[in-house]
């Protein structure tokens, strides 16, 4: 009896134990999602495809929001999701106020904003094997370069915004775009 009750409490720790971590696994890296006040929506993590049907689903739940605060967001390994979402803060006239590091086509994201600001963000442009070096889910798919171009063209009237980060991305290594540098100052909305 002894032994079958130790059998039976060693597979209950294991189960839950087992469930724990599934649970610790399947959140870490997911983008975390926020709104405050009924007005603003913030994002932090990496973009997944589970965050764009996220952020349909917010966008109807709050039709109050006007500003998404963009957080520390490492990216996408597809450019799509992102983009998707990116299309998502357009058509519902948010602004966007970078507050974290940007980086890659998280970029994107803060560029989708029909007002942007910037208040402490920052934003950092690399190569695969830059974002390899740090880390970072990173699409260098020749789709992905055709989609931020179009993106691009969609928000802003041209495609000079995409043609300048690949630029800056052809230099190797990291690249960190100042806020008062030619190409970002321009997106700024004044105060």
């Amino acid at each position: 009896m002894a032994r079958k009750l130790l059998i039976w409490a060693l597979g209950l720790i294991v189960a839950v134990g087992g469930t724990a971590a599934l649970l610790v696994f399947a959140t870490s890296g997911a983008t975390t999602f926020r709104v405050e006040d009924g007005t603003r929506l913030h994002v932090e993590g990496k973009i997944t495809g589970a965050s764009t049907e996220r952020v349909t689903n917010l966008l109807e739940q709050h039709p109050g929001l006007s500003e998404v605060v963009l957080g520390d967001i490492p990216g996408t390994d597809d450019a799509n999701w992102l983009l998707a979402i990116g299309y998502h803060f357009r058509n519902a006239g948010l602004s966007t106020r970078a507050v974290g590091t940007l980086d890659n086509d998280a970029i994107l994201l803060w560029l989708a904003g029909t007002e942007r600001r910037i208040d402490g963000g920052r934003f950092r442009v690399s190569d695969a094997a830059g974002a390899r070096d740090l880390g970072l889910p990173f699409d260098r798919s020749d789709v992905a370069v055709a989609e931020r171009r179009r993106f691009a063209l969609a928000i802003l009237g041209d495609e000079g915004f995409a043609r300048e980060i690949e630029a800056l991305r052809a230099l190797g290594g990291v690249q960190r775009l100042d806020p008062d540098s030619a190409l970002i100052r321009p997106l700024v909305a004044a105060d």
